[in-house]
């Protein structure tokens, strides 16, 4: 099984938490197109169809763990 860059961690960890590729760009410092060549990376080493079922896949594996946005009122 191959294992995920520390970078393709976050990436696929912030798009469980709902963020667009350009919302991940922007939270770590990287362009929107590099957002998009790490997701190809994370598809095919996790043999992942597409984006929810690579973040599902990550789940399972405890790649990522589920994080809920702490809301404040």
């Amino acid at each position: 099984m191959a294992t995920l860059t520390p970078t393709e961690t976050k990436v696929l960890g912030l798009a469980a938490q709902g963020l667009l590729n350009k919302q991940i760009g922007i939270k770590i410092e990287i362009c929107e197109g590099t957002v998009k060549c790490h997701f190809t990376n994370i598809f095919k080493k996790l043999g992942a169809l597409n984006r929810a079922n690579a973040v599902a896949i990550g789940l399972t594996r405890r790649l990522i763990a589920f994080e809920e946005e702490q809301q404040t009122s």
